[in-house]
C-alpha cells in the first residue's frame, strides 16, 4: 500500500497555483489554501484507522480513479458491497476529521 500522507502532500504541493488561463483555483484566498491543507492533514491522520479493505477501496476509487465495478472485481465482491465499504470509510474519515476539529 502506498504512503497516503505523501500522496496527499504531493497533490497539495502545487495547490492554488494557476495551471491554465481558465483555472478556477486562482480565485482562492490564502485562507482557502490553508483550509485545504489542514483538511488534508486531518484526513491523512485518520487513514491509519481504516481497515485494509477500506484502504484498498479508497485507493482504487480515489487514487487510481477506477469504477466501482473494477474495485469490486479486484476484491472479489459485489459492487454494492464496495459501495457499503466506501460509505463506511467516508463516515470514519468524516468523524475523525470532526473530532480533530473539536479538539
Amino acid at each position: 500500500m502506498p504512503n497516503y500522507t505523501e500522496f496527499l502532500e504531493d497533490r497539495l504541493d502545487g495547490y492554488g497555483e494557476p495551471v491554465g488561463a481558465l483555472d478556477d483555483r486562482r480565485m482562492e484566498s490564502p485562507f482557502d489554501r490553508y483550509a485545504m491543507r489542514e483538511l488534508a492533514a486531518r484526513v491523512a491522520a485518520a487513514l491509519p484507522s481504516l481497515t485494509i479493505r477500506q484502504l484498498r477501496v479508497l485507493h482504487g476509487l480515489y487514487v487510481e480513479g477506477c469504477h466501482l465495478r473494477e474495485v469490486a472485481n479486484r476484491l472479489g465482491v459485489d459492487p454494492s458491497h464496495v459501495c457499503r465499504i466506501k460509505q463506511g470509510l467516508l463516515e470514519k474519515l468524516r468523524v475523525a476529521c470532526e473530532e480533530k476539529l473539536a479538539a
